[in-house]
């Protein structure tokens, strides 16, 4: 059976392997960014520290995710991934909500029920999913239009790179998040090609 069209990552399957971006979060630690780095002015006062959020850069040194994944393109890799290991509003609420076990309580269920439906949370884990993805798309096509290009596939698909589960073995939906668009072709987290 002969398909019309065939998707760019297997046409590139059929002749080499595809290599993917780095670690993320590694290549942020390169930066060197401060406390103040990730906070900017709109985290600028909240209680605990963010640095080890890297999914916040998304949101307050998008510059700075873009040149990670402009360095990944032109170092060859065929996918790039969203800057969303993190962005649910679990793992959020480890940066945003004080933690029950440093006052005697714990983590039960209705603690994380009331994290997934934290309005804050939610909506942040969803700015960082769309956010991610935007950059992420952006530089995919950018780098994939440029001379650099010429000798390889010039479109790169960027899927979302899914956070671990938290709450036991169910994995959380993220209200607009990237999970929740995977039919959408209007959003950017859908791989799409020129």
């Amino acid at each position: 059976m002969t398909r019309a069209h065939q998707h760019p990552l297997e046409k590139i399957l059929e002749s080499r392997i595809a290599i993917i971006d780095g670690a993320m979060g590694t290549t942020i630690r390169t930066y060197g960014m401060t406390e103040a780095d990730i906070r900017g002015e709109r985290f600028k006062n909240s209680t605990k520290g963010l640095l080890n959020n890297g999914d916040l850069f998304s949101l307050t040194k998008p510059e700075m995710i873009g040149d990670i994944h402009r360095r990944f393109l032109e170092a060859g890799a065929d996918i790039i991934e969203t800057n969303t290991f993190g962005a649910t509003s679990i793992t959020q609420s480890e940066f945003f909500v004080d933690d029950p076990r440093e006052h005697g309580g714990r983590k039960d269920p209705e603690f994380y029920q009331k994290i997934i439906e934290d309005p804050f949370l939610g909506t942040l884990a969803s700015e960082i999913n769309e956010k991610s993805a935007r950059q992420c798309r952006e530089w995919a096509d950018r780098v994939g239009n440029s001379s650099i290009a010429t000798t390889r596939e010039n479109s790169r698909p960027v899927p979302g790179v899914p956070a671990p589960a938290r709450a036991g073995n169910k994995k959380e939906r993220v209200p607009g998040g990237a999970h929740s668009h995977k039919n959408r072709s209007d959003h950017p987290t859908v791989m799409r090609y020129p």
